[in-house]
């Protein structure tokens, strides 16, 4: 499957983009578990679940190993059909389990060290009054630290917090304020009682959540009726006046449901008409204001423009069209010895031509220096050093062009850009709008000449030789038609970023060893 999705991209001529990545500063919402949070830090945190009990589930496997312990394993008892724990299994999961609960205390520390300025912590416990009642026992410890006894039998991180908050002036007032009646009197400890931090502790009965549910699916009399079953304690006041308001509602609500159902079920049409009708009616007869820039792409590179244009001329020679794959990719062979194509050859020039020191004379003997060093620091391997064709770069840097490159002061290569241009710029059928599309693009190498104007090079590995019965004469209306709107977009690209003005557009041609100033 793989293969042919990239089949069908090198049909369309895509270009192999990197994927954009979030990056951390991002203004975005971030649902993650604590081990992927370690190291990163944001503005407000929020974790949930901290009353989910611990997982230990591997403290009652039948055997346990360890590298201290070694293997430890039940008592089977085959002939009375029964098993029961050995002394040194029930060491090793004692073992285990302190080392389980170290771990957690781990993660709780990571997950409360993420926030940099707000903290919300979530936990749902069966009996908020017992569990506040088994909390309070810390309320008598002086020592900033919970006992071990406590931290080692809690089987939740909000057996951690709890204790914890429970000596906290936040919790005593927030105890004084909704359980009075549990007489949970806070032992005030300098330090610990009056921390600076601040906290808000918030409760919700679980029932109060439930009847509201309840509400929204009344359907009938009976249903009203079993609201108003609740435990007058359980359920808020303000909830409960809430509740009857909108159950009145619902009663001649569900009275004009049940007419709109019987005339569905005569199959006669409805007299009623819904609020939402004009809404619904419009959501579905909307249209696309800009119908006719869907169909092109809303961002290219100047190389998939280069090919547009390629194969909108006729009279392009084939060797230079952009090929159509048709052949259903196989499986690679890496056994088999790679071979470099055009395209790669290509490649592998510019990145010659861009690592070129421009401080040395350019000789035989030099240019193979450079390449002996990029292969050592793996920027080419050995395969793709031996299709460089070395006369060429010291050819290049021996014409008037190659030899203004080495005397200018301000010399750019391998320059990326983007740009916004009009869609009819690039596609000439296009009809639309007056939309934008993002261009983007590399500059093989610019400099500037003695009037601080721009020279723009451009270099070109494609094949000349031989195409051309006249020569390169012949050949020089045809690639500069070719290559026109490339040029164009570079030029550009250049003025709008550096505010100078290109004054020579030169392509050179490897091949034929010419220049070709446009």
């Amino acid at each position: 499957m793989v293969l042919n999705f990239i089949e069908r991209l090198l049909e369309k001529g895509e270009d192999f983009g990197e994927v954009s990545s979030i990056g951390e500063q991002e203004n975005v919402v971030r649902v993650m578990t604590i081990h992927a949070s370690k190291g990163l830090e944001f503005p407000v945190v929020f974790i949930g679940g901290l009353a989910k009990r611990f997982n230990q589930m591997d403290l009652n496997t039948t055997y346990m190993t360890d590298k201290e312990y070694g293997l430890a394993v039940k008592f089977m008892d085959v002939d009375n059909r029964f098993q029961r724990d050995t002394l040194l299994r029930s060491s090793l999961v004692n073992k285990k389990k302190l080392e389980l609960i170290a771990e957690e205390m781990r993660l709780l520390y990571v997950a409360l060290t993420r926030a940099k300025e707000k903290i919300v912590l979530f936990a749902t416990v069966d009996n908020l009054e017992k569990s506040l009642q088994k909390w309070s026992i810390s309320i008598t410890q002086k020592d900033w630290i919970l006992s071990d006894s406590s931290r080692a039998l809690s089987k939740s991180y909000i057996d951690w917090i709890g204790p914890a908050l429970m000596r906290h002036e936040t919790m005593c007032k927030f105890l004084e304020k909704n359980f009075a009646e549990m007489n949970i009197i806070a032992n005030f400890i300098d330090g610990i009682t009056n921390h600076r931090s601040k906290w808000s502790i918030h409760h919700t009965a679980v029932q109060s959540v439930q009847s509201v549910q309840s509400v929204q699916s009344v359907q009938s009399v009976q249903s009203v009726q079993s609201v108003h079953s609740f435990n007058e304690k359980d359920v808020l006041t303000e909830t409960e006046k809430e509740l009857q308001n909108v159950l009145k509602k619902d009663l001649n609500h569900n009275q004009k449901e049940d007419d709109k159902l019987n005339f569905i079920l005569h199959l006669e049409k409805s007299p009623y008409q819904s609020e939402y009708k004009e809404l619904v009616q419009a959501q579905m007869n909307w249209s696309y204001g800009f119908v006719e820039a869907t169909r092109y792409k809303a961002k290219q590179s100047v190389t998939e423009i280069k090919k547009l244009s390629m194969e909108e001329d006729d009279i392009t020679s084939d060797d230079l069209k952009p090929k159509t794959h048709f052949s259903t990719l196989s499986i690679p062979n890496f056994n088999k010895k790679r071979e470099i194509g055009a395209a790669e050859r290509g490649t592998i020039m510019h990145m010659v031509m861009q690592h070129i020191d421009g401080t040395k004379e350019i000789t035989i003997n030099t240019v193979s220096e450079k390449l002996d060093e990029l292969v050592r620091k793996e920027f080419l391997t050995s395969e793709q050093k031996n299709v460089v064709n070395i006369d060429q770069i010291v050819g290049f840097f021996r014409t008037t062009v190659g030899k203004k490159v080495l005397e200018s002061t301000n010399v750019w290569r391998e320059i990326p850009f983007s740009l916004m241009v009009k869609t009819s710029d690039v596609y000439r059928e296009y009809r639309g709008q007056d939309e934008k599309i993002l261009v983007q693009g590399v500059i093989d190498c610019m400099f500037e000449d003695q009037n601080g104007d721009i020279v723009l090079v451009d270099y070109k590995t494609d094949r000349i030789k031989g195409l051309f019965a006249g020569g390169f004469e012949e050949a020089k209306p045809e690639l500069a038609k070719r290559y026109q709107k490339q040029i164009e977009l570079y030029v550009k690209a250049i003025e709008e970023t550096t505010r100078k003005k290109v004054s020579q557009k030169i392509l050179y041609f490897f091949d034929a060893e010419q220049e070709l100033h446009l």
